[in-house]
């Protein structure tokens, strides 16, 4: 996974590449992007910005709720 350590410290936080996102401070959407080396944050394509920016991941929420997969029902 690109974004662990994010993930362990952040529980909830988005961290699955490509997923919509919106940056609370500013209220614009985006989709969270591969990480580089050096970055402690989340690395976030925001819509109509040419390069991503790095976000505080307490700062980023899901555009719209997540998925979850429900199990197999068998009768």
């Amino acid at each position: 996974m690109a974004y662990d350590l994010i993930r362990q410290r952040y529980p909830g936080a988005p961290c699955a590449l490509g997923t919509r996102v919106r940056l609370t401070e500013t209220g614009e959407a985006g989709t969270i992007a591969p990480p580089r080396a050096g970055d402690d944050g989340l690395r976030v394509k925001v819509d109509g910005r040419f390069l991503p920016v790095v976000c505080d991941p307490s700062r980023v929420e899901y555009l719209r709720a997540p998925v979850i997969a429900l199990g197999e029902r068998r009768r």
